[in-house]
């Protein structure tokens, strides 16, 4: 499987660099990220006895969509969000055009029936472009989800080791919103691991494991050395 994974990754990268200046800078920053990603999807698939013919949402469709759909050639890897832009999957999926800003309207969630559901639903460095908040996301996330079915989210920490460095020398982290957010949201609000636990929870959730990873190209910068140095010290430091 390790073999198979690396040489995905190297065709994505090699796809990569046919696209804009934007998705090639994207591949590289988040490259370890994928790769983490799709390891832990095979393990969390083999550790809960899924089925073989998965039914997998993929929420705001990006390389890890085509990674999964060539990883899982027998699943089905369907795709929300505005578009999938040149990240198609296989031709048997369908994408789903849904603004998930409207998950504050609960009348606008989809009427899916269990077995309409998804065994597993992925929602990789979304959560923090969502001025909508948290729990009303989450009981969205939880209509989609199959009662024995997975949710998997990969979002920036809050309170990395940088982060926290930055708010002492008492200057903000966080970026502005942005001018144009409407076609290029940046991150409205970021959480950490307790929040998304409770959140979770409360949603109806049970939350199988976490993990604190620095899956992050690091920057060659004082930020990128702080980044390095959070893997010695306790998870909750570390930057997604």
């Amino acid at each position: 499987m390790k073999n198979k994974i690396t040489a995905i990754i190297s065709e994505l990268e090699a796809y990569s660099k046919k696209l804009d200046e934007g998705c090639i800078s994207y591949w590289y920053y988040h490259k370890k990220r994928y790769l983490w990603f799709i390891e832990a999807l095979v393990d969390l698939i083999d550790n809960n006895a899924l089925q073989k013919d998965l039914r997998i949402l993929d929420i705001a469709p990006l390389y890890q969509t085509l990674l999964m759909s060539k990883l899982l050639p027998d699943a089905r890897v369907d795709t929300m969000g505005y578009g999938n832009g040149p990240f198609h999957p296989q031709t048997n999926s369908k994408h789903i055009q849904f603004d998930l800003n409207d998950c504050y309207y609960k009348d606008r969630y989809l009427a899916l029936t269990e077995d309409e559901k998804y065994d597993i639903v992925v929602m990789l460095e979304v959560i923090e472009h969502l001025p909508t908040s948290l729990p009303q996301v989450f009981d969205f996330l939880r209509s989609l989800v199959k009662e024995n079915g997975l949710l998997i989210i990969q979002t920036p920490n809050a309170v990395s080791l940088s982060k926290r460095f930055i708010i002492a020398r008492g200057e903000n982290p966080y970026e502005l919103i942005r001018e144009n957010m409407r076609e290029d949201p940046g991150h409205y609000r970021e959480y950490t691991r307790n929040e998304l636990c409770h959140f979770g929870y409360q949603a109806g959730f049970d939350v199988l494991d976490t993990f604190m990873v620095n899956y992050f190209c690091e920057e060659a910068n004082l930020y990128g050395r702080l980044d390095k140095i959070s893997r010695y010290l306790p998870k909750n430091f570390r930057t997604g």
